[in-house]
C-alpha cells in the first residue's frame, strides 16, 4: 500500500501551521505542563488532518483484478452482430478468475445485457433494442457509470464507427480525464451494390388541378436499371423505368394535383442490382387547396342524405364512410376538414380508429361532429371513450331525479376460452356499466364457468371502488354452462325492489339449450328483460339471438374485443329507457349569433345529453334545457354535438325547412380551422450530428415572433413539444430528437400574448434510418482509442500500474470533526478535577486498610488475653503441686513475666491510638 496526493503542494501549509504550534507553546501560560501537552497534540492532530483532506490524500492498493466494460453495437448497419458476441466470449475466456467484465449494447440508446461478474458465461444479446440509430456516446456514457471510480478499468467498444446521433469524441474526453484506456474493435458494415432514394421535393402548397414537377434524387454506387413508382395518397400516378449511373441521379416528373387536402407524395424504387431494400423509399407533404371536405361516417347508406345534400349546395364535398372503412392513420385523416359522425355506435370501430380521430381533433385541429339517432351519444355506447372528452357534452345525464332506478345483473362468462383479452375487457366493461348507476340502482354480477359464482350479490353501489376490486379478480377458467347462471340471475331480479330490471348475458362458447325458451319467456311476461352479447365468431349466436328474442332485449356480436365494453354501456343506459326524450319540442335559440336565426323548426325527438361546463350551448330543449347544439373548442380544433337526428325521423320539419341547407352548412363550415402556414417553411436536418428543424420566414415574422412552439405528433398519436428560436434573419431553429422511421404533424403556435399567431399543420416524413444511408456520418476509429483486434489482449494492461486507488478526504474530515470537541473539552475542563477521583480513590482504600489492620490488632490482643489466663490457670496448678523452695522463686519468675505482658501489651495499645490519630486527622 502507498500514499499519493492529487494536490501535494498543500502540504506546505503545514509548516505555517507547525509555526503557530510552537508559537502557542511558548506563550501559553495558563496551563500546566501536563495539559499543554495534550492540547498539542490534539490541534497538531487536527491541523494534520485539515491540511491532508485538503491535499486529497489518497490510498494506493495493488489491483488484484481487471475491471473491463465491453460496448456492442447492435445497430441496423452492423453486417453480423454475432461475430461481435463471439469476440467478447473468446477474450472472456482468457480472463483471469480475479478479472471481471460487463456488457452493454447500444444502438439508439444503451442499455446493460450483463452487470458486473467474475464467471466465465457470455449471454446472448436479449435486450429488445430499437437499431434504427447509433448513438455510441450513450454507450460510452454507460461505460463510465459503470467502471468504480475507485479503480481504474477499460473499456473495448465494438462498431463499425457509423453514428447517426450523439458524439463519441467528446464522451472520450471524460476517460482520458480518469486515464482510463479505450479499446477499438472495427465491425464490418452491411456491404455491397447499393442504390438508395436521397430525397423527394415537391411543392408545400397547390392547388387541386395543378400540373408540378416533382424532383427526385436517387444515389446509386453502380451503373443499373429500376422501376420507379409514384403514389399520391396511396394512389399510383405513375411508374416507368430508369437508367441509373454511379453516383447522383436526379430526375423530374410532371404530376397532376389530383385530390385536394393534406396529401403525401410517395416514391417507390425497385433497383436490378442492390444491397438495402430499406432504403428504396421517400416521402413528401404537400397542401392541395381545393372545397373543404368533409368525411361522414354513417352505418345506414340513408342516415346522411339530407346533410350530405346541404353541404353539397354550398359547395363542401363529401366522402361517406362505414366505420370499418375509416382510416387509422393522421395522415388519412388530415385531408379532410371535418369528420361528422351520424348515428354510429362505438362498437363499429376499432379503439385505435376512435383514439386516431380525437388525435386528429386535438393536435392536427381537424373539426368533428356527432349527429343523434337511436345509435348515437349514451345509446351508441360512446360513453368514457375518447371521443366523449372530445365532443361538448356529456353522454350521460346527470340530473338523476329523471331516472328510474334499475335492476342490473350481468351474467359473464369465465370459461378458458376467455383467457387473455377477452376477460380483461369484459371486465372493464362491468366496471363501466357500474359507473352509469346511481345510489338507487342495484347491480349483481355472476361468473360461469361449469359452474356459477357470486362476483357481486345485488346490491346499491355505496362503494363503487370496492366493486371494482372485485369484478377485477374474475379469473378466466373451465368450461360453458350458462343456464344455471342465468336462471339464479333471473331469480335474484325478481326480489328487488326497483322500477326496470335487466340481464346482459356475455359469452364466447356454445351451450345445449336446455330450456331457454321457458325461462326467457316466463320472467319476460314479468318485465324482466334479457340482451346478449356473443364475443367472437365461436359463440353460439343462433342460440344468443334467440335468447335476446325470447327476453325482449337486444343481441350483439362482437367481432373484436375492444367493442365489448361500449355494448355494455349502451345496454346500461337503453335499459332505464329514459334517454331517448321522445316527446314534441321547440328548440330554443341561445347563443349563436354567428348562425344568424331567431328561431328553429320543431323536433319529434333527440338523445338526452349534459352540456359540458364550459362549452356552448347554442340551441336546448325548453323542458330539461338539455343541449340539441352545443359547440367548443377542443385543443387545435373545433366540436359539436347535434343530439336530433337528420334523417328525418325526429327532424322531419328540418328537412322542409328553407334555411336547412345554410344552417348544416355554417354549423359544419365552424369546425374548419382557421389558420394557415402564414409563410413558414419547415425544412427538417435528419442527417446530422444533431437532427435539427430549420423554419424559414420573413424578417417581419421573425420581428413579431422570435420563437414558435410545435407540437410534435407521431404516427402513434405519442406527441413531443418542440421550441425553435430565431438565429438569422429569416430562420428559426431548433432541436429535433432521434425519430424512428414514420410520419410525423406540427402544430405551431408563433409569437406570444396579442403578437400571437396560431399556424397551420405542417407534416414530414422519416421514410427510413439513417443506418440504411451508405453515406451516413462515419468516425475516424482511430481517434475513438486503440486498434485491437486480438481478443486476449482484452484483459491486458486495463490501467497504469495495475493499482487501485480509494481517496480518504471524507474519513479525514470525520475525524478532524470528531477530534475537534474533544480539544474544546481539554481546554474547558480543569485536570485536578478529570483526576480528583483517582486521589479520593487511593484515600478510601488506605482508610479501609488501615481499618483493617486495627481491627486485625484487636483480634490479636483478644486471643492474647486468652493464652494469658490459661497460662496463668497453668501456673496455678503446677505451684500447688511444687515444694516450698520452688514456691519463692516463683514470684519472681511470676513478676517478670508479668512485666513482659504488659510492655508488649502497652506497645500494641500505642500503635492503635496512632491508627486513631491518623484516621481522625485524615476525615
Amino acid at each position: 500500500m502507498a500514499i499519493s496526493w492529487y494536490e501535494p503542494f498543500i502540504l506546505l501549509l503545514l509548516i505555517p501551521c507547525a509555526y503557530f504550534l510552537y508559537h502557542w507553546w511558548q506563550e501559553e501560560h495558563r496551563f500546566l505542563q501536563g495539559k499543554k501537552s495534550v492540547l498539542l497534540v490534539l490541534r497538531g492532530l487536527i491541523f494534520l488532518l485539515l491540511v491532508s483532506a485538503l491535499a486529497q490524500t489518497t490510498l494506493i492498493f495493488p489491483q488484484m483484478g481487471r475491471s473491463v466494460v465491453f460496448i456492442i453495437d447492435r445497430s441496423a448497419s452492423i453486417q453480423n452482430e454475432q461475430l461481435a458476441l463471439d469476440w467478447v466470449k473468446r477474450a472472456v475466456a482468457q480472463k483471469q478468475p480475479e478479472d471481471r467484465f460487463a456488457l452493454i449494447s447500444v444502438a439508439d440508446r444503451a442499455v446493460v445485457e450483463q452487470a458486473w461478474q467474475q464467471n466465465k458465461q457470455v449471454d446472448s444479446l436479449q435486450t429488445v433494442i430499437n437499431q434504427h440509430a447509433t448513438n455510441l456516446a450513450s454507450g460510452l456514457r454507460l461505460a463510465a457509470g459503470l467502471l468504480p471510480s475507485t479503480a481504474k478499468g477499460k473499456v473495448v467498444l465494438l462498431t463499425d464507427g457509423k453514428e447517426t446521433t450523439g458524439n463519441a469524441k467528446k464522451e472520450l474526453l471524460q476517460f482520458q480525464q480518469r486515464g482510463i484506456p479505450v479499446d477499438i474493435v472495427s465491425l464490418a458494415s452491411k456491404q455491397g451494390p447499393e442504390v438508395f432514394v436521397d430525397s423527394i421535393d415537391v411543392p408545400k402548397q397547390l392547388h387541386q388541378d395543378d400540373h408540378f414537377q416533382l424532383q427526385l434524387f436517387i444515389r446509386s454506387t453502380i451503373k443499373t436499371t429500376s422501376k420507379l413508382r409514384i403514389l399520391e395518397a396511396g394512389k399510383p400516378v405513375l411508374e416507368r423505368e430508369v437508367t441509373l449511373n454511379p453516383g447522383n441521379n436526379k430526375f423530374s416528373f410532371p404530376v397532376i394535383a389530383k385530390q385536394d387536402g393534406f396529401l403525401r407524395y410517395q416514391v417507390e424504387i425497385v433497383p436490378k442490382v442492390d444491397t438495402i431494400v430499406q432504403n428504396n423509399q421517400a416521402y413528401a407533404f404537400s397542401e392541395v387547396q381545393g372545397k373543404p371536405r368533409v368525411l361522414i361516417v354513417e352505418e345506414q347508406g340513408t342516415d346522411s342524405e339530407n346533410l350530405v345534400r346541404s353541404l353539397a349546395a354550398l359547395g363542401i364535398a363529401s366522402d361517406r364512410m362505414k366505420p370499418d372503412v375509416v382510416p387509422d392513420r393522421l395522415e388519412s385523416l388530415k385531408r379532410y376538414s371535418s369528420l361528422l359522425l351520424v348515428n354510429v355506435p362505438a362498437y363499429s370501430f376499432t379503439e385505435k380508429q376512435i383514439k386516431q380521430m380525437q388525435i386528429a381533433v386535438r393536435d392536427l385541429g381537424i373539426g368533428m361532429g356527432m349527429i343523434g339517432g337511436e345509435n348515437s351519444f349514451a345509446l351508441g355506447g360512446w360513453y368514457q371513450t375518447p371521443l366523449e372528452q372530445a365532443l361538448p357534452v356529456y353522454m350521460d345525464i346527470r340530473d338523476q331525479r329523471r331516472m328510474p332506478s334499475l335492476g342490473l345483473m350481468l351474467v359473464i362468462d369465465k370459461s378458458g376460452s376467455m383467457i387473455g383479452e377477452k376477460i380483461e375487457l369484459a371486465k372493464k366493461a362491468a366496471m363501466r356499466s357500474a359507473s352509469l348507476l346511481t345510489g338507487q340502482d342495484q347491480l349483481g354480477v355472476i361468473a360461469f364457468d361449469d359452474g356459477m359464482k357470486w362476483v357481486l350479490k345485488p346490491q346499491s353501489l355505496t362503494n363503487k371502488n370496492a366493486v371494482n376490486g372485485l369484478i377485477s379478480n374474475i379469473p378466466a377458467d373451465g368450461g360453458t354452462n350458462i343456464y344455471p347462471s342465468l336462471d339464479t340471475a333471473y331469480q335474484s331480479l325478481s326480489k328487488l325492489k326497483v322500477k326496470r330490471k335487466h340481464v346482459i348475458l356475455l359469452t364466447d362458447g356454445q351451450a345445449p339449450n336446455n330450456k331457454f325458451q321457458a325461462l326467457t319467456q316466463k320472467w319476460a311476461k314479468k318485465g324482466i328483460t334479457l340482451s346478449t352479447v356473443a364475443v367472437g365468431t365461436d359463440a353460439d349466436q343462433k342460440l344468443l339471438q334467440q335468447l335476446a328474442v325470447w327476453g325482449k332485449g337486444r343481441s350483439y356480436l362482437a367481432n373484436h374485443p375492444q367493442a365489448i365494453p361500449t355494448i355494455f354501456s349502451k345496454e346500461t343506459i337503453l335499459s332505464k329507457r329514459s334517454y331517448i326524450v321522445n316527446q314534441p319540442i321547440i328548440p330554443e335559440m341561445n347563443a349563436g349569433n354567428d348562425l344568424g336565426l331567431s328561431a328553429v323548426p320543431p323536433l319529434l325527438g333527440y338523445v338526452g345529453t349534459t352540456a359540458k361546463q364550459t362549452s356552448e350551448k347554442v340551441i336546448l330543449s325548453p323542458h330539461f334545457r338539455d343541449p340539441i347544439l352545443a359547440r367548443w373548442q377542443y385543443g387545435l380544433g373545433r366540436t359539436f354535438a347535434f343530439t336530433s337526428d337528420v334523417s328525418g325521423k325526429w327532424s322531419k320539419a328540418w328537412t322542409a325547412w328553407s334555411q336547412a341547407t345554410t344552417f348544416w352548412n355554417q354549423v359544419v363550415g365552424w369546425t374548419f380551422s382557421q389558420s394557415g402556414n402564414g409563410g413558414f417553411d419547415l425544412r427538417p436536418k435528419l442527417d446530422q450530428e444533431q437532427p435539427k428543424l430549420e423554419v424559414y420566414a420573413s424578417e417581419a415574422q421573425l420581428k413579431t415572433a422570435p420563437t414558435i412552439a410545435f407540437n410534435m405528433v407521431d404516427q402513434s398519436g405519442e406527441s413531443k413539444k418542440i421550441e425553435v428560436k430565431a438565429t438569422a434573419k429569416d430562420k428559426y431553429e431548433g432541436s429535433l430528437p432521434a425519430l424512428e422511421p414514420g410520419t410525423y404533424f406540427l402544430q405551431g403556435v408563433a409569437g406570444k400574448g396579442k403578437n400571437q399567431k396560431r399556424l397551420g399543420t405542417f407534416g414530414f416524413v422519416v421514410p427510413y434510418s439513417s443506418e440504411y444511408r451508405p453515406n451516413t456520418r462515419t468516425i475516424d476509429l482511430t481517434k475513438l482509442g486503440k486498434i485491437q483486434p486480438d481478443p486476449s489482449m482484452a484483459f491486458r494492461n486495463s490501467s497504469e500500474g495495475d493499482w487501485e486507488k480509494q481517496e480518504i478526504t471524507f474519513w479525514l474530515l470525520l475525524v478532524a470533526t470528531l477530534l475537534w470537541p474533544v480539544d474544546i473539552a481539554a481546554r474547558r475542563l480543569s485536570f485536578d478535577q478529570i483526576f480528583s477521583w483517582r486521589k479520593k480513590r487511593a484515600t478510601i482504600m488506605e482508610t479501609k486498610t488501615e481499618q483493617s489492620a486495627i481491627a486485625k490488632i484487636k483480634q490479636q490482643s483478644s486471643q492474647a488475653i486468652v493464652n494469658r489466663k490459661k497460662r496463668w490457670n497453668t501456673i496455678a496448678v503446677n505451684q500447688e503441686q511444687k515444694p516450698e523452695t520452688a514456691a519463692t522463686k516463683a514470684p519472681k519468675k511470676q513478676q517478670e513475666t508479668k512485666h513482659s505482658l504488659h510492655s508488649s501489651q502497652g506497645l500494641k495499645v500505642d500503635r492503635l491510638l496512632q491508627a486513631k490519630k491518623r484516621i481522625r486527622k485524615k476525615e
